[in-house]
């Protein structure tokens, strides 16, 4: 009988195919997974170009979740911004709920202007003041508008007058928002200085419709008044500021001033 010897062996490959093969279990990158998140979008309605001085305004808005998950709640401010600097809160600041994706929400705010707003300015509503969100963008949570301040419209007399002049100021066209305040400042002044005139009116009537009247003791040198209306209808409105002619014996040394036409334009809310 024939002996067979048996010879163990271990097959290995080479060194060049198992530095290759390594490399390339080493250049391959783990998949990474984006994590979803909320965006919250602001966008302001754009408002008067031109804002008085005093005078209150309704401004709004809408916040819109575009992200994918939802939106925790949040608050929404509302400022007044010199053109590259820094911002003052004209209202405080409103609550918001949470937002499912694809959902938005409006918001009205009321802003007042005092006589310390001047010139053009950014009016800017912001949703997230706080950054207290993580979002996919933090980009669109501010939306402006830039305006200019000034003090409220009037005509003015061109020259000192002999006898006292008191004269129905004029107002340009202003906007309102059906079933919303509309406030018109209407400003009466007597231009001789050191005099007071006799007690007088102003009329104020729209659509041939007298609304108010407005009895002034004396003028010296200058009244205002507010006029404040609410419209339920959309359109032009017509109206026109007129002032007495005054008690028997007393003379205006210009009565071309006495009556100002002026519109309100109402639309839709």
């Amino acid at each position: 009988m024939n002996n067979i010897n048996y010879i163990p062996f271990v097959c290995k490959p080479p060194v060049s195919f198992i530095k290759s093969t390594l490399a390339t279990q080493l250049s391959k990158k783990p998949t990474l997974h984006a994590v979803s998140k909320p965006d919250l979008s602001v966008t302001l309605e754009p408002p008067e170009k031109t804002l008085y001085q005093n005078h209150t305004y309704t401004f709004r808005g809408t916040v819109n979740n575009v992200g994918s998950v939802f939106s925790p709640p949040s608050k929404v401010s509302l400022s007044l911004c010199n053109i590259g600097a820094s911002c003052i809160p004209i209202s405080d600041e409103q609550d918001i709920a949470g937002l499912p994706p694809g959902w938005g929400n409006t918001v009205v705010f009321q802003g007042r202007f005092d006589s310390t707003f001047k010139g053009k300015k950014k009016v800017s509503l912001m949703v997230d003041p706080s950054y207290l969100i993580d979002e996919t963008n933090e980009g669109n949570n501010i939306s402006r508008h830039v305006v200019t301040c000034v003090e409220p419209d009037h005509l003015s007399d061109p020259g000192i007058a002999v006898i006292v002049a008191p004269n129905a100021q004029g107002l340009s066209t202003h906007e309102g928002y059906a079933n919303d305040p509309v406030s018109i400042y209407i400003n009466v002044e007597n231009y001789l200085a050191g005099s007071s005139t006799p007690p007088i009116t102003v009329t104020i009537s729209c659509d041939e419709q007298t609304d108010q009247i407005a009895p002034f003791e004396s003028i010296p040198p200058k009244r205002q008044y507010k006029y404040t209306r609410i419209w339920s209808t959309t359109g032009i409105k017509h109206c026109q500021a007129r002032l007495s002619e005054g008690p028997p014996g007393y003379a205006d040394s210009n009565e071309s001033n006495n009556l100002v036409n002026f519109q309100v334009q109402i639309s839709a809310p």
